[in-house]
C-alpha cells in the first residue's frame, strides 16, 4: 500500500517535468471521462468467516466513474476513480443477511503496451467508506484502505473489457461483529483474530469512454 502510493506520487511529480521537454503529455483532457460497471464476487469477509457460512458471496454489482488526469504519450495514464460496490452474504442468524456498501476513491496508474495496443495493466490505491447493515437493525460505517490491480482489453475505440482484483483492509487488527448469546440477546463483540481484511473482490465487466 505505502510503496504503491509512493510510486504514484513520484510519477505525478515527474510527469510535468517530462512534459516540459516537449513530450506529448495531456492534462485534464475533455475526452477523459469514462464509466464502468462490473459484477463482483467477494471473499475474505470477517463476518462470513466468523459465522462459518463460506468464503464466497453471491454475484454483486459494482458501478463507477473515472477521469484521466494525465495522459503521457497515450501509454501511461493517471486516473482518478470513484465507485460503489455492494455485497450480501448469510449472517450468523440463519434468516438474516449481512450487507456491506463500499464507496471507494482511488488513484491508479495505467500502462498500455504501445499506443495501438488493446491491452493495458493498472494498479491503484485509495480509501473507502463502508456502510454495514446486519440483522436486528444493526448498522455501522467506517473507513479503510483499498488497493487494486487489473487489466483492460479494448473491444473498440470507446469500449473495453475490464478485469479487477481489489482488497479492502484496515490498519487496525480488530473487527466488530454481531452474535446471539445463550440467552437469545444480540451482542456486539470485538474480535482481534482477523487479518485486518474487510473483503477482497474479483470483478469483471465493461468500461465505456466518452
Amino acid at each position: 500500500m505505502k510503496k504503491l502510493m509512493i510510486i504514484i506520487i513520484c510519477l505525478v511529480t515527474v510527469l510535468p517535468a517530462m512534459g516540459s521537454r516537449g513530450s506529448k503529455i495531456t492534462w485534464f483532457s475533455p475526452n477523459s471521462l469514462y464509466v464502468y460497471t462490473m459484477g463482483s464476487w467477494f471473499f475474505d469477509l470477517p463476518f462470513v468467516d466468523f459465522c462459518g457460512t463460506g468464503d464466497f458471496t453471491d454475484f454483486n454489482p459494482m458501478v463507477g466513474v473515472g477521469y484521466t488526469i494525465v495522459n503521457f504519450n497515450r501509454v501511461l495514464l493517471l486516473n482518478l476513480e470513484f465507485d460503489y460496490a455492494r455485497n450480501q452474504s448469510p449472517a450468523c442468524d440463519p434468516v438474516g443477511m449481512n450487507r456491506l456498501d463500499y464507496y471507494s476513491f482511488m488513484l491508479n496508474m495505467e500502462y498500455r503496451f504501445g499506443r495501438r495496443s488493446p491491452i493495458s495493466l493498472y494498479a491503484g490505491t485509495g480509501a473507502a467508506i463502508i456502510d454495514e447493515t446486519a440483522p436486528y437493525s444493526f448498522s455501522d460505517n467506517f473507513s479503510c484502505f483499498v488497493s487494486s490491480i487489473g487489466m483492460k482489453v479494448a473491444l473498440s475505440r470507446r469500449l473495453m473489457v475490464r478485469f479487477d482484483i481489489r482488497h479492502y483492509f484496515d490498519s487496525d487488527d480488530s473487527f466488530d461483529y454481531l452474535y446471539v448469546d445463550d440467552w437469545g440477546d444480540v451482542v456486539i463483540g470485538l474480535d482481534t483474530y482477523y487479518n485486518e481484511s474487510y473483503g477482497t473482490a474479483i470483478s469483471t465487466g465493461l468500461e465505456y469512454h466518452f
